[in-house]
């Protein structure tokens, strides 16, 4: 009995091979893009509401349907394995590990977000949609691609915006050690601008470094002309520079 289980599964594990494995190249190419092209929060959170529904019913109709293949199928036993199965584990994978994660490297807004609790009304619905599907139609090759596929984006775009909300508090808690205010050029990125005290261009932010009461002035433009006139102009003998990367001081 043990032995033909084992066989049966590894049938299934080959059989499936291909569909992980394009689930999973897929998944770490669209997280490289995000990673490259420093995607913006609001990107990052709608990828995360997108693909976090469609990872629930595939997740549930995948279990419940690989149960079908290989059983009787009675319709009780389909909906505990197949709401038990996929919740549980996302729990452990999706919401308590992350949260290991979070708390191991120090991350201000950590939290173990239990899933089916906190968005029971999202969550559980869409499990009973993936199971009862799995009753009808229990195919799972193509569900399982589309599992591992949003498993990685849906997961990572969270921590990305939990790093990303790290970085930001870190450079606060920096502002307040040193007295300091950041200011960013027009022409500086998104990101760069949202942590910005001050925007404008070269001569607002001389004059705005004139004004200002805080011990260092800091230019993130990445030209020393600017960082050179913020100095002069606010009569300061502190100005920090932030250079982007792959630039040189005098870009």
């Amino acid at each position: 009995m043990m032995r033909d289980a084992v066989k049966t599964i590894g049938k299934e594990l080959r059989a499936h091979a291909p569909f992980t494995m394009f689930g999973t190249l897929t998944g770490i190419v669209i997280m490289a893009v995000m990673v490259t092209a420093d995607v913006p929060r609001s990107l990052s959170h709608g990828l995360f509401w997108t693909l976090h529904p469609v990872h629930v019913v595939l997740s549930a109709l995948v279990t419940a349907g690989m149960y079908r293949r290989h059983s009787e199928g009675k319709l009780w036993a389909t909906v505990v394995i197949g709401y038990a199965g996929p919740i549980g584990i996302a729990t452990l994978s999706d919401c308590l590990i992350p949260y290991a994660g979070e708390f191991l490297l120090g991350l201000v807004h950590r939290g173990a977000h239990i899933g089916f609790i906190e968005k029971w009304w999202l969550v559980n619905p869409l499990a009973f949609v993936g199971i009862g599907i799995a009753y009808f139609r229990p195919r799972t090759e193509f569900p399982h691609a589309g599992h591992v596929l949003s498993s990685g984006p849906h997961s990572d775009s969270r921590e990305t915006r939990m790093a990303k909300e790290a970085f930001k508090d870190e450079i606060k808690r920096l502002k307040e050690e040193r007295e300091a205010v950041i200011l960013a050029h027009n022409y500086q990125r998104p990101q760069v601008q949202d942590v910005a005290d001050y925007l404008g261009d070269s001569l607002d932010l001389g004059w705005t470094a004139a004004r200002t009461d805080a011990k260092v002035p800091g230019s993130n433009a990445g030209r020393r002309s600017i960082g050179s006139s913020l100095t002069v102009a606010g009569g300061q003998s502190e100005t920090a520079l932030v250079w982007p990367a792959g630039r040189g001081k005098n870009g």
